[in-house]
């Protein structure tokens, strides 16, 4: 299963010619094993095509710089899709 962010930057050059430059995208992906486990990761792909697979937490320490908003935030988007916590 996968949800994705496309991120865009825009350029007006005029009022009717709009110019969208592609910046990355990031996916949440949720992968389930035989034994009832599910894990969330996070995939980012850069504008040259490169992906990057992360645990939440960690994606989220690099945007934030704080360690507890990352595992709060992870744990947000596990809950959110029923996947079980890790943190609290």
């Amino acid at each position: 299963m996968r949800f994705g962010l496309l991120i865009l930057t825009n350029t007006m050059n005029s009022p009717r010619n709009v110019l969208c430059t592609f910046v990355h995208q990031v996916f949440f992906k949720i992968y389930d094993y035989n034994d009832a486990r599910k894990e969330l990761w996070i995939n980012e792909i850069n504008s040259k095509g490169y992906s990057r697979l992360r645990p939440p937490e960690q994606y989220f320490y690099l945007l934030t710089g704080d360690e507890a908003y990352a595992r709060h935030t992870a744990d947000y988007w596990r809950a959110f899709f029923d996947i079980p916590s890790q943190s609290f």
